[in-house]
């Protein structure tokens, strides 16, 4: 089980640091993927703002971490 806790912070500015705090159970390992979305450019494609929902099938993470419990 894992859950985002409500404490997090919902919108970052630009250049300040994302940091999201979750609790976890019965999670031996967690892997964490990062995408990066130029969100101007989603904008123009889709004429609708970014949602969280986005379909990530073929892409590639900028950045990949595992965290062993």
């Amino acid at each position: 089980m894992i859950e985002l806790l409500q404490s997090n912070q919902p919108i970052f500015k630009p250049e300040e640091r994302v940091r999201i705090v979750a609790e976890l159970k019965n999670v031996p390992q967690l892997y964490v993927n990062i995408y990066e979305f130029n969100s101007e450019n989603y904008y123009r494609k889709n004429m609708a703002p970014f949602r969280t929902d986005v379909n990530l099938d073929g892409l590639i993470a900028s950045h990949e971490h595992v965290h062993e419990f």
